[in-house]
């Protein structure tokens, strides 16, 4: 189930499965079974490497003819805006969360912006600077170890704020999405946890 979660991630991720292969053996297997459960990471990039078709590529001479006119187009490209500080991105949140969570009850088990849940526990706000799809994974399954490990009473919900993660693509935070309802649908986690995604 957890190499099926690995394979959905591939999908999504810029380096797994495009620079990295991953490949997963278990001790029940009937030929050469390792000792214990084992996942192999073994990266498979290539220095040089070219988007070309190896027959455009052998045209070329493995240099690809795009690539200065993409950096230069890249560089002709306004610079983005500064990060919103922490603070900031607590502030907005909080202020969303009072204003629609609460007040419109779109969860009608959000008491407050610090207490959600049934039972009633308390809900944190953590923050991640993860611009990548595998930065966000690693944050995100911290999460879910760190909601394993405390009392539900003491934390119950927790929204994890990404401010630098696909902004400007609902589309490709909706695919995120979706492969962590899935991860959890594979894992049998469904009914401990329940995700719910919000993009601006």
């Amino acid at each position: 189930r957890v190499f099926q979660h690995v394979g959905s991630c591939s999908q999504l991720s810029d380096y797994l499965g495009d620079d990295v292969l991953c490949l997963a053996r278990h001790p029940t297997a009937s030929d050469s079974p390792p000792p214990h459960p084992t996942m192999l990471l073994r990266r498979h990039a290539q220095s040089g490497f070219s988007s070309l078709s190896s027959e455009e590529d052998e045209y070329f001479g493995g240099v690809d003819p795009f690539a200065e006119l993409e950096a230069r187009l890249a560089s002709d490209a306004p610079p983005p805006p500064p990060p919103a500080s922490d603070e900031q991105v607590l502030a907005t949140t909080h202020a969303w969360v009072k204003a629609v969570i609460v007040d419109m009850k779109v969860c009608p088990f959000s008491h407050s912006v610090d207490k959600a849940g049934l039972p009633q526990g308390g809900v944190t706000y953590p923050i991640t600077r993860a611009s990548s799809v595998e930065q966000l994974y690693q944050a995100f399954w911290e999460q879910v170890g760190e909601l394993d490990r405390v009392d539900e009473r003491e934390v119950a919900t927790v929204l994890l704020l990404a401010p630098e993660f696909t902004s400007g693509s609902a589309e490709g935070f909706d695919a995120f999405a979706d492969s962590l309802n899935e991860a959890l649908t594979s894992l049998k986690l469904e009914e401990k946890l329940q995700l719910v995604f919000f993009h601006p």
